[in-house]
């Protein structure tokens, strides 16, 4: 009776744990490509079939006469067409975006092209789940598949395009939705995709992508299965947030100039009083940002702890104002700013325990930790 009961309740934990997460299981899958002969040609994908067996689906991709790889397409862009089909033999018939760089492979040694390692991780990274070629897992009422592949030609870190299926375990009928994500990392620290049942029963899955030099977005669907079985997806508002190195985003706006302005106020300590050569910060709680690793503390601000702090001005301030872009400014014109409105400092290490004020930034959203009350305006 007592170890029924434990396992019970251990299997309501584990289910909850499992409502909020990357997604999910690897399982089998097979890449088929064109345009693979020539030895620098990466190759489009044609077809791809993953899943258990007895449980496959397929999703083929019809190309344009002519068609070898999208970075070498010419002219207008071309209908791109995807066709997917479930295990008993239902099919869903979609559009996609002709993207110059979107249907191609990654590598040209192979990778794709016949079996693919499926039961080892495509990638891993400190912190986060493994990521598979293609995974699949269940979420309360609904059952989630995705197939990620990667793509060439691009700088910086390559973008995994993917196909979601998402199933509602009641009725059966399902969606097929196709984008891209870009892994690693998330600026909040976790996965970049995930995966959650909201209290309605609803199904919420949000991506995180790169959108700026110091910005990142975030955006999803929303599943419902509504009378009849039917399935409504819903787009989600993307937000945005400040993207650094030098710790974890806290706060999401609702355009990426705000988003940034806010994420430096994250770093910056309440200005209490100051004068010619220094002044002291004040912080009324923790600042919301957390740095992820030990490395990102080389070059980062001081985040603000509750308690005081003493510091001097640098001979040049990097200002950061609502409106209008930031600029470098010298000590007398940034100090003169300081009579003409709310401003917060950022800290950095100065050696010995001291801190040196680098930056202002001016006071637009009330934080608690730079906000005396704890969040109220004065």
């Amino acid at each position: 009776m007592i170890n029924a009961w434990l396992k019970s309740i251990a299997g309501f934990l584990l289910a909850c744990m499992a409502l909020d997460a990357q997604i999910g299981k690897p399982v089998p899958v097979q890449y088929d490509a064109l345009g693979t002969v020539e030895p620098f040609d990466p190759g489009s994908i044609k077809r791809i079939a993953w899943g258990n067996p007895g449980e496959e689906w397929s999703a083929t991709f019809s190309f344009p006469q002519g068609w070898v790889a999208s970075e070498f397409w010419k002219g207008p862009p071309p209908a791109v067409n995807l066709e997917v089909k479930a295990p008993d033999g239902g099919a869903q018939v979609m559009a996609l975006p002709f993207r110059h760089y979107g249907y191609a492979f990654e590598g040209v040694n192979g990778e794709f092209i016949g079996k693919v390692k499926w039961e080892m991780p495509h990638m891993t990274f400190p912190g986060l789940h493994d990521l598979y070629y293609a995974e699949q897992a269940t979420f309360g009422p609904w059952e989630v598949g995705r197939v990620i592949w990667r793509v060439g030609g691009c700088s910086g870190n390559p973008p995994m395009l993917f196909l979601l299926i998402v199933r509602n375990r009641e009725s059966g009928r399902w969606r097929v939705c196709q984008d891209e994500f870009q892994y690693p990392p998330a600026p909040d620290g976790g996965d970049p995709m995930r995966a959650r049942v909201h209290e309605d029963g609803s199904l919420g899955v949000t991506l995180w992508n790169y959108h700026g030099r110091n910005s990142a977005i975030i955006s999803g669907w929303t599943f419902h299965a509504r009378p009849g079985g039917e399935i409504r997806c819903e787009a989600t508002k993307p937000r945005f947030c400040l993207f650094t190195r030098t710790g974890s985003v806290a706060t999401l706006a609702d355009t990426p100039r705000e988003a940034i302005h806010i994420g430096y106020q994250e770093a910056a300590w309440h200005l209490e009083s100051w004068n010619a050569k220094g002044g002291k910060a004040r912080a009324f709680a923790p600042s919301p940002r957390q740095l992820l690793t030990e490395d990102a503390r080389y070059g980062a601000p001081i985040l603000p702890q509750p308690g005081t702090r003493r510091f001097l001005w640098a001979a040049e301030l990097y200002v950061v104002p609502w409106k209008g872009k930031p600029a470098w400014m010298k000590l007398p014109e940034a100090q003169a700013l300081l009579k003409t409105g709310r401003w917060d400092v950022v800290l950095f290490p100065l050696g010995e325990g001291k801190a040196l004020c680098q930056r202002l930034v001016e006071h637009r959203r009330d934080l608690p930790h730079s906000t005396q009350g704890n969040g109220t305006r004065r």
